[in-house]
This record gives structure tokens, sequence and C-alpha cells, in this order.
């Protein structure tokens, strides 16, 4: 079967539960390779593959989502979300594990409407800190608790953490300079032309209903994201509008605000197919507010949504991240994102003063 990749164990979206030797017959054929979406698990994955606590030597697989069979030694394998090569404390086994990756990691089933979730960071950076904390909470929280996700960097290649799908590595985008716009705010239309010819490149959202640019000191909730948008998932071209402020006197006191925008699968689709060359100006501005106006002429429609995202620039300004919003902006630092994290979700557990 020609596939992008083969790994030796059984194909989870396979018919049969057979163990693929992964031969390599012939070359590859040349070119880039497309995104591939890892959704798709057939129904005897719940019945042949092994749970926590068990033995996946011979099985390869594992029945729960995002776990991945390790392999402790010649007699031992287990199902984890990942494995650090050594002795691990409370292990009744006292001897190190390899952690050698056998098959293939469970997906995690996509909830609808199906979100692709992106950030842009620096590395070696705070930015990294906190995308390393969101990949290692809960399993996946932040950005990574969306149906697919793309962390971005231009400045090297960084390794995030084991998310729901297996490790996460950066993609690279091409840097560009970062100006001061007329607005006074960050002039960064150039470098974000780049960053979304990379998502276009990198190709997962053709895979899901809408696509979401989120800030890294940005605070998500993929569940309430889909609440939010499932009412406008109706194949229409779609922006959501998210920051409404007397302030915003050149965007009619409306617009999308860069820590999070939502944008439909056709109305990014609108984008990609003409934006590139019809919205190539306005760089005086910043990213969000040129790409709104580059959507709305291309006849991508707005939906107003005040209550998707807790910003202090937006009313009501938002301080605290216990009012059910899908997002809050902002929090610099791995702490303070924690914080509003686990506030959010009933457990203050970290407390801090501003």
């Amino acid at each position: 079967m020609c596939m992008t990749e083969c790994v030796h164990g059984p194909l989870l979206s396979d018919e049969n539960s057979d163990i693929w030797n992964c031969t390599a017959l012939g070359g590859r054929t040349p070119g880039l390779v497309p995104a591939v979406p890892k959704n798709n698990v057939a129904g005897w994955v719940k019945k042949k593959c092994s749970n926590p606590g068990q033995d996946c030597s011979k099985t390869m697989c594992c029945e729960d989502a995002t776990l991945q069979c390790y392999k402790k030694d010649e007699k031992w394998a287990s199902c984890k979300k990942s494995c650090k090569p050594g002795l691990h404390p409370g292990d009744s086994r006292k001897a190190p594990w390899h952690c050698d990756q056998l098959g293939l990691r469970t997906p995690r089933k996509w909830i609808s409407p199906t979100l692709y979730c992106f950030s842009v960071i620096r590395l070696n950076n705070e930015e990294e800190n906190i995308l390393k904390a969101q990949i290692s909470t809960d399993g996946g929280a932040g950005i990574f608790s969306c149906d697919q996700f793309d962390v971005f960097a231009a400045d090297g290649r960084g390794f995030i953490g084991d998310g729901p799908e297996g490790p996460v590595w950066t993609e690279h985008f091409t840097n560009a300079i970062v100006t001061r716009s007329v607005d006074n705010t960050a002039g960064n239309t150039a470098l974000f032309r780049n960053v979304w010819a990379a998502v276009k490149t990198v190709g997962r959202w053709k895979f899901t209903d809408w696509t979401i640019k989120v800030d890294p000191d940005a605070v998500i909730f993929a569940d309430r994201l889909r609440e939010h948008l499932k009412d406008h998932s109706n194949g229409a071209p779609l922006f959501i509008e998210n920051c409404m402020s007397p302030s915003l006197v050149q965007q009619g006191g409306h617009m999308m605000f860069g820590s999070l925008e939502a944008i439909s699968h056709t109305g990014m689709k609108k984008y990609f197919d003409q934006g590139t060359w019809k919205c190539n100006k306005n760089y005086q501005y910043g990213e969000d507010r040129w790409l709104g106006l580059c959507l709305q002429e291309l006849g991508v429609q707005t939906v107003q949504d005040a209550w998707i995202l807790g910003d202090k620039l937006c009313a009501p300004g938002v301080w605290n991240c216990n009012d059910g919003r899908a997002a809050y902006h902002h929090y610099k630092t791995k702490q303070h994102w924690l914080a509003c994290y686990f506030s959010a979700t009933g457990r203050p557990g970290l407390r801090w003063k501003r």
C-alpha cells in the first residue's frame, strides 16, 4: 500500500488487526508530503488493543486514545502518554525502561465542529514555556485540545512535547521585520502573511471546519469554542468579530482581535485561493486589522460574538477566568497561564497577584 509513513505494528485504520512489517518497496515519489488526519480508528481497536497496565508487546497498540505502547525490555511493554528512558518512580519492576515505541499512538476522536488551532512562538522564550505547559496538562490543553494543531517558529526547530498524537515539533515559517502600526500596535502583517503561507503548506486546515489562530498567551478551551461556533458551521465563509470597544474607531467599534482569530473552512479557502495576491497591501496595520479587512474584501461574512474572548482591551474588560468564556487573554508567563486555566476549570490550585 502507498503511504506517507509506516510503523511496524497494526494499522489502526485498517479493517483488520494484521501486523504490518513496513518493508519499503521501491523509491519514494518526490514532492511535498501533505498532512494526513489520524482520527480514523477501526472498531477492533477497542477489543484487541491493550489497556493501561497490560503488556502491549504483542498487540503493539493501545485501547485508550492518546496512549502509545512503549517497550520497557524484552519481556514487558505498557501503554503510556510519554516515556523517558531509565528508572520510573513507583515502578514495581525495578529495571530501566528502553522506551522504544511499538506500533502507532491511538488518536483522539474528533468532535464536531472540528478545529485546527495553531500558535506562533519564539523559541527559548516564555512563549515556548507556555506551549510546553499546555501540551503536558490534562493530556493536552489549550491548542492541543483541538482536533488538529501546529506550533510555528521562524528561529529554528523546537520540541514542544508529547501531544495527543505523539511528539510535537515546531513547523517553520519565514521571518519578517516587525514594525509599529498606524494604530500603535505591532506592525506584524508581513510576518503573519508568511505564517499563513506556512499554514497552507502544512495543510492541516483542510481537514477541519474552523481554523483558529491563538496567541501563546491566550488560554483557550476547545469544547467552549465549539459551542460558540456550532450554529455558524453551515459551510458559509465566515469569521468571528470577537472584540467590541469604542476605541476601535477605525473598525466601527468591533473587529476580530488577534489573540484569537476564528475563520471557517470556506473563509480560509477564499483567503488561500485569492487573498495571497488580493491582500498584498495594508502593511501599515497590525495583522488582525489587516486580516479582517482582507477577508471582508474577499466576501467573507462577519459574525459578532463578544462572549468568546475575555480581554482587557475589549468590552467588557475581563481579568477573571471564571465566567465561562472560550478564551482569556493575556497570560504571559507559564504560571499565570496555568493559574487561569485551572481557575476556569474549577481547580484554582495556583494563585498569583497581578
